[in-house]
């Protein structure tokens, strides 16, 4: 497991706040210094509006079960090393510490762990980056000779809800 060694303004020493972290036995996917600089996270809900359907008087109502509630993610870069690849596959299970936030009314509660020492408060509203256990559905590596950049795209599903949700 990477080390989470401060660095300059709350960043890790890889200049990102992103964390990937197997958790299968396995080593790839671990970030390297200079594969994550100018990362984009995206995080969206599992599944698509299929179920959000209108009733027979045009009711519109949503019929997704509960443990349906899951994020994916997709994580794009472009820099000069890659992430370590080599015993990197698809149906790894690993922990991602999101670069991007999640937020909440104060008084509430979040709905996923959250990375330690990531709450802030802005008024009434309270952010936090969450982590997500999630299984690898695809890992695409992508080297440009000429300009010497590798650009990489990982895509990433949560494996379940989290304990406190079941």
């Amino acid at each position: 497991m990477p080390v989470p060694l401060a660095g300059p303004d709350g960043f890790l020493p890889l200049h990102t706040l992103l964390q990937i972290i197997p958790l299968s036995g396995s080593q790839g996917l671990e970030l390297t210094p200079y594969a994550a600089r100018g990362l984009t996270q995206t995080i969206r809900q599992i599944g698509d509006a299929s179920n959000i359907k209108r009733t027979v008087i045009g009711t519109l109502v949503n019929a997704t079960p509960p443990w349906f509630k899951q994020y994916s993610t997709t994580i794009t870069c472009r820099d000069t090393n890659a992430p370590c690849l080599d015993d990197a596959f698809r149906g790894e299970v690993v922990e991602i510490h999101c670069a991007g936030e999640f937020n909440y009314p104060v008084g509430g509660s979040p709905h996923r762990a959250q990375v330690s020492g990531s709450s802030r408060q802005e008024g009434h509203i309270m952010f936090y980056r969450p982590i997500l256990i999630c299984m690898i559905k695809d890992i695409e590596p992508n080297f440009e000779e000429y300009e010497g950049y590798w650009s990489w795209r990982v895509e990433a599903e949560e494996v379940g809800l989290p304990a406190e949700q079941t």
